[in-house]
């Protein structure tokens, strides 16, 4: 049941600012280039990280988490975030946790923010775009090693 306050909240929100704009005279549909869509999405994807998984945002998750250490079949040792607690605590917790969920939020976020602040948003969406695309080139480049070192072709 919290679920669906926070379903009905989000659209609330979406639909609050949707109109919002729309009452201060911004033109929909708005075109949107080829390159700020890849930024967008971007951006998208490396906030989404940053929120659910990275430890510099673990303040934002730390009272709607608990954390148990795991070794894995190598024998390292990682740290589990699980959602802690009961009702809103709880939700927010799986919504902190969940890459697909926080990701619909940060993208709401992020689209209305380029919509309202264009240029502070535009400096915003080139940080974020820039720290993915390292992402993606280091992740590009482990599986390219993994594959020199397995003997793959």
């Amino acid at each position: 049941m919290i679920h669906a306050f926070f379903l009905i909240g989000y659209l609330l929100l979406f639909l609050a600012a949707f109109f919002g704009l729309r009452a201060s005279g911004y033109n929909f549909p708005h075109p949107i280039s080829s390159f700020d869509f890849i930024l967008l999405c971007l951006a998208t994807f490396r906030l989404t990280l940053l929120v659910t998984e990275d430890k510099v945002f673990h303040f934002l998750r730390a009272p709607f988490v608990s954390e148990k250490r795991v070794k894995g079949p190598d024998g390292e040792e990682t740290v589990e975030e699980k959602p802690c607690g009961r009702g809103v605590r709880r939700v927010i917790g799986e919504l902190l946790l969940c890459p697909w969920c926080s990701g619909i939020w940060i993208a709401t976020l992020l689209v209305f923010a380029r919509m309202i602040f264009p240029d502070a948003a535009h400096l915003l969406l080139l940080v974020l775009s820039t720290a993915a695309g390292g992402i993606l080139i280091q992740i590009g480049a482990k599986f390219v090693d993994q594959m020199r070192k397995s003997g793959s072709p």
